[in-house]
């Protein structure tokens, strides 16, 4: 149903508005060609999904978690996730979980004052090339082609340096403000000649792109869910901890990529599997993912509540890492899985994704 109101376009679909990120995700190719334009899930592409469509380019529709934000001509979707307050960690009955030690999961309320846009998926081979394409002073690819090749699938086999700059080249090549640079008071941001500079810094006010912080990145992950995953899987129990056998979290395997979905231990095209509630496709799996923080196991998180909280150790040389990956267990898809590697390491169950803080006009 449609309505002309005050020369301003409203719509309703079954009572309410619909995300917008089904339809551009559509667009841009994921999805089947059934799919494309149908914005409003009806079964048809018609004047109904052109409105909605005309509603959005015009600003009229509020943004919601899960809604698309923008269209990056490298990256692909960026979908909207607000500021908000969830619970990181762990209940101290989830199977598998990390209670002390190093990774340790204990829970606390983690405010976002920030809203945020992130990739709907991971950075992929193709997207490396156009940005090469553009930047010459990104190396190439360094993907081991031998754990998944082609164009759709996932960058991995990659250093934190190297996402670091990929996401401060992308910044240039999309006239935002960079992210990262090698002094605290931002003034020499990272480039082709500096990136391998130890520490960087990080400016979280600026429109740039950048790797999510370990709290972003688990908000991002649970979408709004408390379960181990963003789906329900009534079947996970400390029994399957360390699981790779094919058919036993059937939920689990419709969103994940991991070692009981792809024995051949190869990457999976992105968005090969279904999304999450808010829209974002490979987050528990297919490979981990970079993210901006330290780690060690002195960094415990902060007890009771914390804002906007990361860790930035100039004298660590570890980062922590998070997702399954598809040479992971199910115990490693965990939303509140934690993991780390040196910043230098490369491995081939390892990629990124990037979001960018929406700074306020």
């Amino acid at each position: 149903m449609t309505k002309l109101v005050k020369k301003k376009w409203y719509v309703w679909s079954h009572g309410a508005v619909v995300s917008l990120a089904v339809a551009a995700l559509a667009l841009a190719g994921w999805g089947t060609a059934a799919d494309k334009g149908d914005i409003n899930g009806d079964g048809f592409v018609d004047a109904d999904d052109a409105v909605i469509l005309m509603n959005y380019l015009a600003g009229n529709l509020p943004l919601l978690a899960g809604d698309l934000s923008d269209i990056s001509p490298i990256v692909g979707v960026m979908i909207f996730a607000p500021a908000g307050t969830f619970t990181q960690g762990s209940p101290s009955d989830e199977p598998c979980r990390t209670a002390s030690g190093t990774g340790m999961e204990l829970q606390f309320n983690h405010t976002f004052t920030r809203n945020i846009a992130v990739m709907a998926t991971e950075v992929t081979q193709q997207m490396w090339q156009d940005l090469r394409s553009a930047q010459p002073s990104l190396p190439q690819d360094p993907t081991d082609l031998s754990y998944g090749s082609g164009a759709s699938r996932p960058v991995q086999n990659l250093t934190w340096h190297e996402a670091i700059l990929f996401a401060n080249l992308l910044s240039v090549e999309q006239a935002a403000d960079r992210a990262y640079f090698t002094d605290s008071s931002f003034t020499v941001p990272v480039d082709s000649t500096n990136y391998s500079t130890y520490p960087l810094y990080c400016d979280f006010v600026s429109s740039g792109y950048r790797l999510p912080t370990e709290g972003e990145w688990e908000y991002l992950c649970r979408a709004g869910t408390t379960a181990p995953f963003s789906v329900a899987e009534p079947s996970y129990t400390a029994g399957y901890c360390s699981l790779c056998t094919a058919g036993l979290l059937r939920r689990l395997e419709s969103v994940a990529v991991f070692c009981a979905n792809v024995p051949s231990n190869w990457t999976l095209p992105a968005a090969t599997l279904a999304p999450s509630p808010w829209n974002l496709y490979d987050m528990h799996g297919n490979v981990a993912e970079w993210c901006w923080d330290s780690h060690s196991s002195s960094y415990n998180y902060p007890v009771g509540e914390a804002t906007d909280y990361s860790m930035n150790d100039p004298t660590n040389t570890l980062r922590v890492e998070r997702g399954g990956s598809h040479g992971h267990d199910a115990n490693n898809c965990r939303s509140a899985h934690r993991n780390f590697a040196a910043k230098g390491d490369r491995t081939y169950t390892r990629g990124f994704r990037l979001v960018r803080t929406l700074v306020p006009d």
